[in-house]
């Protein structure tokens, strides 16, 4: 099977082979960054499964792990995949900060399970991603009055800053379908603090 990546730019193929998974990615050398795939998994567990490295004029990731682990792990059989930003070039000696425990996320539409959201996700940059529970939260730049590419989902979203910059974050879970929140979360110290991985 095989997993589209980067808005279809790139892949991530899994093959099974007597007991052990191969797994086998390509995305396209944007110059962005260091970039981390990632598998979920009908059990509704996530894996990472390595890092994009350089092979000309591509970043390819290979990994061979047994079927045994992954199923341990609830990440088999494999239902999806997505490569995240981990490290960007954005500044001279260090990528841009992010809050702790959150990621760079590279291809919003692939982790959004309604095809609705899916198309008005296309184009977002500077999206954010951090495991909660059986799911995940995704936070994407947020400007009082500018455009917003969310707007079917924002009544279920909050607002949060970090570092000078506003957020929009929502859960989603693990299919990538929106929970709607029970009560807003309160302000989180990782957030305010300004701390960076």
């Amino acid at each position: 099977m095989q997993f589209a990546l980067a808005g279809g730019r790139g892949f991530l193929r899994v093959q099974e082979e007597g007991g052990k998974i191969h797994l086998y990615g390509e995305l396209p050398e944007d110059g962005q960054g260091i970039y981390k795939g990632r598998i979920q998994g009908a059990g509704g567990g996530n894996y990472l499964a390595g890092t994009f490295l350089p092979e000309g004029r591509k970043l390819c990731l290979r990994r061979v792990v047994s079927r045994e682990t992954l199923n341990e792990l609830g990440v088999w059989p494999v239902t999806g995949a997505e490569a995240v930003l981990a490290f960007s070039r954005g500044k001279p000696g260090g990528g841009e900060p992010v809050p702790t425990g959150w990621t760079r996320l590279s291809d919003l539409p692939a982790r959004l399970g309604d095809p609705l959201l899916r198309r008005a996700a296309e184009g977002v940059a500077g999206a954010l991603i951090r495991p909660v529970g059986e799911g995940v939260e995704i936070a994407v730049p947020f400007t009082a009055g500018g455009r917003f590419h969310l707007t079917p989902l924002f009544c279920l979203m909050w607002v949060w800053e970090w570092g000078g910059a506003r957020y929009a974050s929502v859960r989603l879970d693990k299919r990538g379908w929106p929970i709607a929140p029970k009560d807003r979360p309160r302000r989180e110290p990782e957030r305010s603090k300004g701390r960076t991985d």
